[in-house]
C-alpha cells in the first residue's frame, strides 16, 4: 500500500507496506502527536518533516530498532550529537535536509550507521564545518546529496574521500568554497565506484543564488 506524504489532523498516519513492514507518516504534527503515535520493530519508515523538532527525537527512535528510512528534514534541529543514532544501526535512508538551525554535528554522530545507503544534507544555513572523519564510518553509502551550505568553512580537500562505494554524488557548494575549490576537490576523483557526478551552482552563479536563498529564508 502507498503512504501518504502529509498527516492528518492532530494524528500520524500509518500505512502498512506489501513485505509487511509500516510506514508512520508524521510530517507537519506537533509533539502530543508525535508521542501518542504508536511505534513499533515493524516500523521500517519515519516521516518526521515539518514537525519544529529541536533536537534529534531518540526516544521515537529507540522504539523503532529496523527503522531504515528516516526524514528529519525542516525541523529546527541544532545540534546532532554522538548518541543522536544510537538506537539505528539499521538506517539505510537519512534525510537532514533544510534544518536551518543546525550548528553542529558532532565527530561521532554517524559512527552507528554502517548501513546507510542513502545521506541528504541540503540546505542547512547554520552549519560551520564537517569533517572527512564525518563521512568515514558510512562505509554502505552509496547516494550522497550535500550542498547549499552557505556558512561552511573550507572543508578537508578529502572530504569525501572514505566513501569508498559511493556510485553518486550530487553536491554543491556556495559562498567561498564554490569560489575557491573546483567540483573535482574533496576526494571525489579517488572514488572507484562514483558513476554520476552532480556540481551544481558553482562559482559565481552558486555564489549569488545562494545569498539570495539566505536573504529569503531568513
Amino acid at each position: 500500500m502507498s503512504h501518504p506524504y502529509i498527516g492528518h489532523g492532530n494524528a500520524c498516519t500509518t500505512d502498512t507496506a506489501a513485505d509487511g513492514r509500516t510506514i508512520v507518516n508524521c510530517m507537519g504534527q506537533n509533539r502530543p502527536a508525535l508521542e501518542s503515535t504508536s511505534l513499533s520493530d515493524a516500523t521500517a519508515t519515519l516521516l518526521l518533516s515539518k514537525c519544529k523538532l529541536p533536537a534529534i527525537p531518540t526516544a521515537l527512535l529507540q522504539k523503532t530498532p529496523n527503522l531504515t528510512v528516516l526524514d528529519l528534514s525542516s525541523n529546527l534541529i541544532t545540534i546532532i550529537t554522538a548518541d543522536s543514532f544510537n538506537a539505528s544501526t539499521n538506517l539505510q535512508a537519512l534525510v537532514l535536509d533544510w534544518n536551518n538551525l543546525l550548528t553542529e554535528v558532532h565527530a561521532n554522530a554517524f559512527s552507528n550507521l554502517g548501513h546507510l545507503r542513502n545521506l541528504s544534507m541540503e540546505t542547512l544555513f547554520s552549519l560551520t564545518v564537517i569533517y572527512e572523519s564525518h563521512f568515514a564510518p558510512l562505509v554502505s553509502l552509496r547516494r550522497l546529496t550535500f550542498g547549499n551550505l552557505p556558512n561552511l568553512v573550507t572543508p578537508d580537500v578529502n572530504l569525501f574521500s572514505a566513501l569508498r562505494n559511493v556510485i553518486e554524488i550530487e553536491v554543491y557548494f556556495c559562498g567561498t568554497i564554490s569560489v575557491a575549490l573546483p567540483g573535482q576537490s574533496f576526494g571525489i576523483a579517488t572514488l572507484p565506484l562514483v558513476r554520476t557526478l552532480y556540481v551544481f551552482l558553482t562559482r559565481i552563479m552558486g555564489f549569488l543564488l545562494c545569498c539570495a536563498l539566505g536573504v529569503f529564508f531568513w
